[in-house]
């Protein structure tokens, strides 16, 4: 086994007990603190693997996430204006890692998620 495959199953492994783990969390800003940093763990696992669209998803969601948190904390609403700059933001990541049909699967989940 290479040592890029040791680290790459070693990063996946980590992402999956913080994720997992994170559910065992009770305050709010301790779960994401352990999903982001679960997120952080995917997307380098996937730049390891050459998945430059998974990557691109798993930054962008996490960026929006904690600007939703931010938002969400003050007691503001969110605005409109800023979940259509997140949407533009992904289809602009979409079309620049495009790679054939299924390197738009993750945007495609990600927008249907939003």
């Amino acid at each position: 086994m290479k040592i890029i495959e040791i680290v790459y199953l070693v990063v996946q492994i980590l992402a999956v007990v913080l994720f997992v783990g994170s559910v065992q969390l009770k305050k709010k800003k301790n779960i994401l603190l352990c999903q982001t940093f679960a997120s952080f763990c995917y997307a380098g696992a996937y730049f390891i693997n050459g998945g430059y669209s998974g990557m691109c998803t798993e930054l962008l969601e996490q960026t929006e996430n904690f600007s939703f948190w931010c938002f969400e904390r003050k007691d503001k609403k969110i605005p409109i204006g800023f979940l259509i700059f997140f949407l533009v933001l992904l289809c602009g990541c979409a079309v620049v890692t495009y790679n054939g049909i299924f390197s738009l699967i993750p945007y495609v989940i990600n927008i249907v998620y939003f």
